[in-house]
């Protein structure tokens, strides 16, 4: 992925190296926006792939270094076999915002983990991708533990989507 001029990669996670119909992979990749910001950028790939996502605001954060900590998986059904996504667990400073982004190889419903706000929940039902975008506020120092999302089929809540 070659991304527009200006924003930093914070982390990429691959798909499974054996390919499959589960694989995923995420980016995640922030800028510092300026007083000049163009309406729209363009994301460009080495090769044709299926791409979902999104872009958040935040305003009061430390320009200098915005992201203190970050973890992440990816792959086939490495989450847990049924229908949890996890994000690992960050060590934390005080006064803190936690972001946690999923990505799920299935159109889907993902629940909002525990004690977490929606930013996004994006659906591409002709590709059969789901992405999910939650955040929490951490006022004291300490390791967040584990964030779960579950998957569900977005026609009948009941019903678990499974990432096997």
């Amino acid at each position: 992925m070659v991304p527009p001029s200006g924003w930093t990669k914070v982390i990429v996670t691959n798909a499974y190296s054996g390919g499959g119909y589960k694989d995923i992979g995420q980016a995640v990749y922030y800028k510092v926006a300026q007083t000049n910001e163009p309406e729209s950028y363009t994301w460009m790939f080495a090769q044709k792939v299926e791409a979902l996502g999104g872009i958040t605001a935040f305003s009061g954060v430390d320009a200098a270094k915005p992201i203190k900590s970050y973890s992440g998986l990816g792959g086939y059904g490495d989450s847990t076999g049924k229908n949890m996504l996890n994000a690992p667990g960050i060590n934390v400073s005080g006064q803190s915002k936690i972001i946690a982004f999923y990505g799920f190889k299935e159109s889907a419903v993902l629940d909002v983990p525990f004690g977490m706000t929606m930013m996004y929940q994006k659906r591409d039902d002709d590709n059969d991708y789901t992405i999910l975008a939650a955040e929490e506020s951490v006022m004291s120092a300490s390791q967040t533990g584990t964030r779960t999302s579950y998957s569900w089929e977005y026609d009948d809540p009941k019903e678990p989507v499974e990432s096997k």
